[in-house]
């Protein structure tokens, strides 16, 4: 309707575009989804949850060599890894 009626010119009434409520929301509606569109569909980026795990991690890393071995260690992360 409203492309019939303010783009292709079938305004049977003759209305003025400007201060037309119907342009008003038209411009609320795309500033709305310009704003849907520039989401993010999770809140951080990938890297940022990295850094937060290598910062949870490496306070452990002491305690974790005095009950484990290094290579059973890295055994371990590995066989994770994969």
């Amino acid at each position: 309707m409203f492309d019939g009626k303010w783009l292709q010119g079938d305004n049977p009434r003759g209305e003025p575009a400007l201060g037309h409520p119907d342009i008003s929301s038209l411009s609320g509606l795309g500033s709305a989804y310009e704003v849907l569109d520039r989401m993010r569909p999770v809140p951080f980026d990938p890297s940022d949850a990295i850094v937060l795990a290598l910062a949870a991690l490496v306070p452990m890393a002491p305690l974790a060599l005095t009950v484990m071995p290094l290579g059973q260690i890295i055994e371990l992360v590995s066989k994770s890894l994969i």
